[in-house]
């Protein structure tokens, strides 16, 4: 291409990003519809920030700084891969790959690093027009405090739906404004909702569990609890719904 339909493409992009991630990159607009206005989010954290994290997952490493730049964004390791990140780590560290020096060290301007997004360095912000290659971790402190488990409805009907807007008026303060963290099993058997094989639409901090009958092979979900956890609170929350995003390009 030439250098302005690059240019071109690579603002098309940036603008197409920043709109998914401000939609979908944590949840900003529920499966049931908008998120209420009301609804506190936990602190973001930056890359550099001190943490005392006692669990760390390993270092991620799916992209490399060839194109427009490099990529270790959540919403693209999460399905990277899956179950080894958790809902909403509590830290980040990033580091140069082989060198491991600490990505704040480097003295390059790294768009984007921190707990909600991951990591984007933008080629076209360094000086030599090129990013190092990246590599991330994510503190992931085991719940200190789970809720008792929830089950407010059941799959006869059209799916199993343990919504937390559902359960909280259900259980009024028995579920904290924030959770950590999530778990979901089948009632009875006990079996983690991510062994069963099942298509499960939603099941995450924000929303609860969703799973949709017409989704299955056999038409119909199981029945599934939900349990939060509500520990972990050295992060605090912030009182409003609305966080800046910077766009973080893959291409």
């Amino acid at each position: 291409r030439r250098p302005s339909q690059r240019s071109a493409a690579a603002k098309m992009w940036r603008l197409v990003f920043a709109a998914a991630t401000l939609l979908v990159g944590t949840g900003g607009l529920t499966t049931w519809g908008q998120k209420p206005a009301d609804s506190p989010v936990r602190e973001r954290r930056e890359c550099g920030e001190s943490s005392q994290c006692t669990t760390w997952t390993r270092w991620y490493n799916r992209d490399g700084p060839s194109g427009y730049g490099d990529a270790e964004g959540l919403h693209l390791l999460r399905p990277a891969y899956p179950g080894e990140i958790c809902d909403a780590p509590s830290a980040i560290e990033a580091r140069v790959v082989g060198t491991h020096v600490d990505a704040t060290l480097t003295g390059q301007n790294i768009v984007v690093c921190n707990t909600e997004q991951g990591l984007w360095c933008d080629n076209s912000h360094q000086s030599n027009g090129m990013c190092l290659n990246y590599e991330v971790r994510f503190c992931c402190d085991e719940c200190t405090s789970w809720t008792r488990w929830f089950d407010s409805d059941n799959p006869s009907l059209t799916s199993d739906y343990e919504a937390l807007h559902v359960l909280r008026p259900e259980y009024p303060g028995e579920i904290c404004d924030a959770p950590s963290a999530i778990e979901a099993r089948v009632v009875g058997t006990h079996v983690d909702a991510t062994l069963t094989g099942q298509n499960i639409v939603v099941c995450n901090t924000e929303q609860g569990l969703w799973c949709d009958n017409s989704h299955q092979s056999n038409g119909m979900c199981l029945n599934y609890e939900v349990r939060f956890c509500c520990g972990n609170y050295a992060l605090g929350l912030i009182e409003n719904n609305t966080i800046p995003y910077d766009p973080m390009l893959n291409m």
